[in-house]
């Protein structure tokens, strides 16, 4: 059975303080229905939604438009991604990771590059593997500005590594590039497989764990 932790300060968060009732209904339930999974992104059919919650489908409808619109939530093609994952991340370790690639790899690819780089403000602080700009499915971290100091910290904590190793990583995808004349759809994807592919490796040159080879 999956737990899902809630802070208690959620219900005085100020943006569930203007929802509805059912609003705030369909906002928790996305959190904590049993699709949710550690990669943060999962399929859902509104006509589940709505038997769970007894509420019709077209009064569901609006309540996900607002969501979508306040960069809450992203809903397309009867998947839900909830943004930022990382933030609200408390499972780390290789196991864990690993469990999140294998979720990430049932995910179809363009629901990865279209919805995957979205945020949202809100601290609801929900306890798993639950990364920028609005509301847009098209957004993509498409030039190498893009990686921002939070996605270097989120890198190095889920992988375990030290922030100077992503950021020597950066410095290989940048001449890479330059060299090969090689574009990436989303750069933070890449740098995160990047990092990913010698991961292991790292731990143990800075741990002195034996020697491993690639993931």
């Amino acid at each position: 059975m999956k737990t899902r932790i809630i802070h208690t300060r959620f219900w005085q968060d100020q943006y569930i303080s203007t929802l509805t009732k059912k609003e705030k209904l369909v906002f928790i339930y996305f959190l904590t229905n049993e699709r949710v999974n550690i990669c943060g992104i999962y399929e859902i059919p509104d006509k589940y939604i709505s038997m769970d919650l007894d509420i019709s489908i077209k009064e569901l409808q609006p309540i996900k438009q607002k969501f979508q619109k306040d960069q809450r939530f992203i809903f397309y093609n009867g998947w839900v991604k909830i943004p930022k994952v990382e933030k609200y991340n408390s499972f780390l370790g290789e196991k864990n990771l690993i469990a999140k690639d294998r979720e990430l790899a049932l995910v179809p690819s363009n629901l990865i590059g279209d919805i995957y780089p979205l945020d949202t403000s809100i601290d609801t602080s929900i306890d798993t593997t639950l990364n920028h700009n609005h509301n847009q499915l098209s957004i993509i971290n498409n030039k190498i500005e893009d990686i921002k100091e939070e996605d270097i910290l989120s890198i190095s904590a889920d992988y375990k590594v030290p922030e100077s190793f992503v950021r020597s990583k950066i410095d290989d995808i940048k001449n890479y590039t330059a060299s090969t004349g090689k574009k990436y759809k989303d750069y933070v994807a890449t740098l995160r497989n990047w990092v990913k592919k010698d991961a292991l490796l790292i731990k143990k040159e800075v741990y002195g764990q034996s020697k491993v080879g690639h993931i």
